[in-house]
């Protein structure tokens, strides 16, 4: 059987979707010989070497506009797929042939607000309403939808109830492989706090910022160092940080995998103050490393994280300040979480991702 994936995010610089798709592909190709895949992709050079039953086929077709959804069927037909996973909700409206679709959070329903967005809120409005339809759709007529932890599966069974059966919750997983030799430029002074990620709202990054700034009071030597893309909400955050001008906050915006490295190796302490996420991998790629984990208390992070992190409510004033302080304080702790850490993220495989997302086409394929 022939089985297309739609890995259109992954490629040069891609995170988020784009990781998880070149992850879990690398891992079908190790453990899967007997099917044949299509792997739809707008950047050939960005791929390693994969096994000859696995085929790049490129193609210039952009995401979320008309286009994917005529020429993407037209692809599906022309290189004669059977089963097709779409790793995000945009999905065709008319797929030719039986899909699984990969839904990773419903953030954009549970934060739907303007603030979420760059545009006007007439624009806004008008795309938003496109992705509820898009989203709806995705569900509707997917055979199987994959989310990554069952606080997203919760959240997909609330919105929508019609999908309940359909769930299979497959775990997403840190990568050993992008522990790299250490830069020894490290981009910020010790001691510091991290965090890896965007700036959108859920990630409650002011408030991170305000409860920085209390325990740097009392504790002028440490620094606040945020990694992200510098786009319009970093520098939303940059100037609600301005007003602080004493405090040690970096923005480092991006940075390479050595640096990154470094980073999380030189940390006191990963910091997630997030809302809402879907799995939260960089938590777990921090906790993999050694690096003790502090986290809003929220019901991934209690899922994901189990006792491998010290929690703290996600908005409650003084909370994340007292948290710092704690980590600061008491070694001890900072060994406990750190050994519970590396042995509950352990259990996170990109392997056993593949072998599960594998169980499913191969349910699908049989009943084809």
């Amino acid at each position: 059987m022939r089985i297309g994936i739609d890995a259109r995010f992954a490629g040069h610089g891609g995170q988020g979707l784009g990781r998880y798709t070149a992850e879990l592909i690398y891992a079908l190709a190790e453990i899967d010989s007997d099917n044949t895949y299509a792997i739809l992709t707008r950047q050939r050079d960005f791929w390693r070497t994969l096994p000859k039953n696995f085929s790049l086929v490129e193609t210039s077709i952009p995401w979320y506009g008309m286009q994917e959804h005529i020429g993407i069927p037209r692809l599906i037909k022309e290189q004669d797929i059977h089963l097709m996973h779409f790793v995000h909700f945009n999905v065709p409206y008319r797929c030719p042939v039986p899909y699984i679709v990969t839904i990773h959070d419903l953030i954009l329903r549970r934060f739907s607000s303007a603030h979420a967005t760059t545009r006007s809120w007439p624009v806004f409005a008008v795309k938003y309403t496109a992705y509820r339809i898009g989203l709806r759709n995705a569900l509707k007529n997917a055979s199987r939808i994959v989310t990554v932890s069952n606080a997203s599966a919760l959240d997909i069974e609330h919105f929508y109830p019609f999908a309940k059966k359909k769930i299979s919750v497959i775990y997403e997983a840190p990568t050993a492989s992008t522990i790299v030799k250490e830069d020894p430029a490290l981009p910020v002074s010790e001691p510091f706090f991290l965090h890896v990620g965007n700036a959108y709202p859920h990630k409650n990054l002011r408030y991170c910022i305000d409860e920085f700034v209390r325990f740097n009071e009392q504790n002028r030597t440490y620094h606040l160092a945020l990694v992200g893309k510098r786009d319009v909400f970093y520098e939303r955050l940059i100037r609600h940080a301005e007003q602080y001008r004493n405090a040690q906050i970096l923005f480092l915006g991006e940075v390479g995998d050595e640096t990154l490295s470094s980073l999380y190796r030189h940390a006191t302490a990963y910091v997630s103050p997030s809302l809402c996420e879907g799995f939260d991998l960089p938590s777990t790629e921090a906790a993999l490393r050694g690096i003790p984990v502090v986290a809003s208390d929220i019901p991934v992070h209690r899922e994901i994280l189990g006792s491998a992190a010290l929690f703290f409510p996600a908005e409650k004033k003084g909370a994340l300040s007292e948290s710092l302080q704690l980590i600061i304080a008491s070694q001890p702790l900072r060994s406990e979480l750190t050994e519970a850490g590396q042995q509950h993220v352990r259990q996170y495989s990109w392997k056993l991702a593949a072998q599960q997302t594998l169980e499913l086409y191969k349910s699908m394929l049989n009943s084809v």
